[in-house]
Order: C-alpha cells, then structure tokens, then sequence
C-alpha cells in the first residue's frame, strides 16, 4: 500500500519553537538518511498519527517536502510525552531502492492454543518483534503467527518464521518466540497430626499384709 504525507522543512529549532508548533497542532521532525544531509521538518500531528496508525513503522511512506521531489523513508523512532503518551518527536530514516535496510518487524500472535483452552495451559509471548534486513521494497507487510494448535510443551522459535528469499532474518534460529507451560500446581503443605501424649500409668498400691508389716519391723 502506497503512504504519503506532507511535511515541511524548518530552519528554526529549539525546545521554545518546538513547543510553538505544537501549540499550532503541529509535530517537529528530522528526517535523515545515508547521504544526505538531516532535514528539520514540521508534520501536521494528526495527519502523522493516521500515518502512524495505517502504515506503522515497517512500510515505506512517501515525504513530500515544500513541493520539491518527494523522499522515500521510514518511521526510524518516534518520541513519546512521559505524563500524557503523546507523540512529540518523529525520526524519519530516507531509504533508497538499492540500498539494505535494518529494520524490527512487530509479532502478531493470533489464536488461543489448545493447550490453553482444553488444558488450562499459559501462553507466553518471548518476542514481540523480529529484526530483519532487506531491500525496501521486499519490506513484509506483517508477521502474523497462529498459536491455535499449540499444546503444554510447545514452543515456537525464529526458525519456524518464513518469509521470502529476500528477506534475512537477524535473530538466532533458536530463539523462542512462545510457548505453551503447563498450569502452576499449588504446594499443598502438609498437615501435622500432633502426637497425642500417652497417659501415665498409674500404680494402684494395696494394702500392706500382716506378713510385710511384721518383716520391716524385725
């Protein structure tokens, strides 16, 4: 799918005149890229976000800059407000048709395993991301990984992940991507039975006869 946006390209920079565009309901940016030098932009802030939203950070997004010739890039990383979440700051990395990029692939995990289902299992997700180079045009579009058939003791590792001659995957083969563990089993501690104390034995004398009377007194 084809993405494209309008930015514009900015002399001034600076917390104060970035706050500025903000206020106005625009976003500062840079793009950069091998080559070339980095251009400071202005991005319209809810143009980016429906950007953002469609295209992510793996599809290649058409910059129009001042009406000159457009750029090829992607979204390389973007800043985040700590208190409120919003994005503040956008890297856009210039790519170019022959030229090997570097790039994470988010994990989509669809499914519920059988093992969770019918077996009261855990799922556990390892990676969320795969890295992975190529050429900008064998970019995939997503990574989807169907955990359905999954049962206790399975797993899925980067070797099991498939894509095209053209793409080279980054991570080690063996690496798990997730698994399916057996259910937690609760340690019952065991009960102690306290030892319930013997009754003393308890000696009935009787009565001293006339014979022992007479042998102590002798």
């Amino acid at each position: 799918m084809h993405y494209q946006i309008n930015v514009t390209a900015r002399e001034q920079t600076g917390k104060g005149f970035c706050r500025k565009l903000r206020a106005k309901g625009l976003m500062p940016g840079v793009i950069y890229g091998h080559g070339m030098e980095t251009i400071p932009v202005s991005i319209n802030f809810k143009e980016f976000m429906d950007i953002l939203r469609k295209a992510g950070e793996t599809s290649i997004i058409e910059l129009n800059i001042n009406n000159k010739e457009p750029v090829n890039a992607l979204i390389k990383e973007y800043q985040l407000n700590p208190i409120y979440g919003n994005v503040t700051h956008v890297d856009f990395y210039a790519v170019r048709a022959d030229e090997i990029v570097t790039l994470s692939i988010p994990i989509h995990i669809i499914g519920d395993p059988i093992g969770v289902k019918q077996n009261g299992g855990i799922l556990e997700i390892i990676m969320r991301e795969l890295e992975i180079e190529c050429l900008p045009t064998d970019i995939p579009e997503k990574l989807e990984i169907d955990v359905s058939q999954m049962n206790i003791g399975d797993e899925i590792v980067v070797s099991d992940v498939h894509f095209s001659e053209k793409v080279k995957i980054l991570n080690k083969s063996d690496s798990a991507i997730a698994l399916v563990s057996a259910p937690a089993v609760e340690e019952v501690a065991p009960v102690e039975v306290a030892e319930t104390p013997a009754e003393p034995e308890v000696i009935k004398k009787g009565k001293e006869t006339q014979a022992s009377k007479e042998e102590e007194e002798e």
